[in-house]
């Protein structure tokens, strides 16, 4: 239902999947080996799968699922990271980021409103603005640049 490649820490990267039943099997992509034991958690079927790598050299594995719930769990021990997180809007998504030193998640749904949520400690972070289909582009600069659709085909970009 969900895929995504999730960097490893010496270098290697991970392919996770997540399926009808909330279950997430991670893979090594060179052996096509399986990588210790499924994640569990939703029972909901997996709508997105993502990653993020953490200020502490860990990677973060987010998932959003069909209860529109936000999962995060430790990409290598896969051992849950704070509660999960209800978005309050069907077919969410999201979109991991670190802005300005904090890791933070991006969600949108079919309520067309983005929030931003703390990354450890699931709580929603200042005011939710309209948009949906959130991307968070990291610039060069070291700058945030956040783009947003909407159900028109217009694109927002906000800094």
């Amino acid at each position: 239902m969900a895929v995504t490649t999730v960097p490893g820490r010496n270098g290697t990267a991970v392919i996770a999947a997540g399926d009808e039943n909330g279950v997430i099997l991670r893979w090594a992509p060179k052996t096509d080996d399986r990588i210790r034991d499924p994640i569990t958690g939703s029972r909901a079927r997996i709508m997105q799968i993502t990653s993020l790598i953490l200020s502490t050299g860990s990677t973060l594995l987010i998932a959003t699922d069909s209860d529109s719930t936000l999962w995060r769990w430790d990409a290598s021990t896969g051992e849950w990271v704070g509660e999960p997180i209800s978005l309050g809007s069907e077919y969410p998504t999201v979109a991991p980021a670190v802005v300005e030193g904090a890791a933070r998640l991006f969600t949108s749904g079919t309520d067309n409103i983005v929030r931003e949520w703390d990354t450890a400690t699931g709580e929603l972070i200042g005011v939710p603005w309209v948009g949906i289909d959130i991307e968070v582009l990291a610039r060069a600069d070291g700058s945030t640049l956040f783009a947003t659709g909407s159900p028109e085909g217009d694109i927002s970009l906000y800094k």
